[in-house]
């Protein structure tokens, strides 16, 4: 893929429609790579393919960021091609339970943070968005949608007849 209009840089996105005979299917593509040898008379980018769009909210359910992501197993093939030095380090490839997503980066996702896909509910365990400049990939781990307590009092009422430890029942 070449472009003379715009340059193009690792993190942006690519909007493209593709129409073969009557079927249109949009698809979002994050640009991962770019090699601006223009020597060879071309500009070389690999991107990936963004599949599905992930909400990330709050701790009361609210939407705070909706952004298109790829998940991928840290063993598939993109993971391994891109992020490996070797093949002595590959070694073989069997069923492994981390799971990483792939996106564009942004300040509002950070460790922590809560999201649900597919009536799963995960949580970032990590970010990684120093390897590849503009794109980040999580470490994800599943949690239960109960298992922790809100970090901020926001919807709780506090008033002298309905709190505990004012009136003491």
């Amino acid at each position: 893929m070449s472009t003379s209009a715009a340059a193009l840089k690792t993190g942006d996105l690519l909007f493209i429609r593709q129409k073969i005979k009557n079927k249109e299917v949009d698809k979002i593509w994050l640009v991962i790579f770019v090699e601006e040898n223009l020597t060879k008379g071309y500009q070389l980018f690999k991107v990936i393919c963004l599949d599905t769009n992930i909400n990330i909210t709050d701790e009361y359910g609210t939407t705070k960021i909706a952004t298109p992501a790829k998940f991928v197993n840290a063993t598939s093939s993109f993971m391994q091609d891109t992020y490996t030095r070797s093949k002595a380090e590959m070694g073989y490839r069997e069923p492994f339970t981390t799971r990483i997503v792939v996106i564009q980066d942004s300040d509002e996702i950070r460790k922590g943070t809560y999201f649900e896909y597919m009536d799963r509910n995960w949580e970032i365990a990590s970010k990684d968005n120093i390897s590849i400049p503009n794109v980040a990939y999580l470490f994800i781990t599943e949690r239960l949608k109960k298992e922790n307590e809100p970090l901020s009092s926001k919807d709780i009422e506090v008033g002298k007849d309905v709190n505990f430890f004012l009136n003491g029942r």
